[in-house]
């Protein structure tokens, strides 16, 4: 089945929020919610650098800045996308219902 993890960033309160995601079959991709209404800011697509063996592991990095927001996984640049719906709020991370997914080594840092 397609599941996800990823990070919620700039969420502003309950439903509020932007996620940038990985999925177990391999495609990431960049979504807002505004009062819990998924709107995709960018499709869900492949890309090399996601690893996708069972018990692989990968790196999310997301950088923003403004409206401008960046999505890097294993140190590739995957995408970025322009959206000016949020500018602060807490970070976090997500994963799907009935999903097991570990997250190691989160660091959250401000640039600049």
């Amino acid at each position: 089945s397609d599941a996800f993890y990823g990070i919620v960033f700039r969420r502003v309160s309950k439903g509020n929020y932007y996620i940038a995601r990985l999925s177990n079959v391999g495609q990431w991709n960049i979504s807002k919610v505004v009062n819990e209404t998924v709107t995709d800011l960018t499709t869900f697509q492949g890309n090399a650098a996601i690893h996708r063996d069972i018990g692989s592991t990968n790196t999310l990095k997301v950088a923003y800045q403004g409206g401008h927001i960046e999505v890097f996984i294993n140190g590739t640049l995957v995408g970025s996308v322009e959206d000016t719906t949020y500018s602060t709020g807490l970070v976090g991370v997500a994963g799907d219902t009935n999903t097991d997914v570990v997250f190691t080594n989160m660091t959250v840092s401000k640039i600049g």
